[in-house]
């Protein structure tokens, strides 16, 4: 989905969540578009849906799981992996 980052930053998407490294075109996006990568621990997906109190499909439902959704979270476990500037954790960016 990297490929996309900057499409989805450009229309006002405001942060992205994953779980693991992103290419230098997301850096590149969210320095751009003032967005934000979110990392979150990989293989509890399950557990991650505690800290979701709303979730509403935005775009692209025949994606599936790859759609765009808003979600309302409350003390969600994620760091900023690449900020608004570009900066980035180290293994966040490969």
């Amino acid at each position: 989905m990297d490929s996309f980052a900057p499409l989805f930053y450009g229309l006002g998407v405001a942060a992205t969540l994953g779980k693991g490294p992103r290419t230098g075109e997301v850096v590149d996006a969210c320095r751009q578009h003032g967005g934000v990568y979110l990392l979150t621990y990989a293989g509890v997906a399950a557990y991650l849906t505690r800290f979701v109190r709303k979730i509403e499909l935005v775009e692209f439902e025949e994606l599936g799981p790859e759609a765009i959704y808003r979600l309302w979270v409350e003390d969600f476990p994620a760091v900023v992996g690449i900020d608004v500037k570009g900066n980035y954790i180290k293994g966040a960016v490969f």
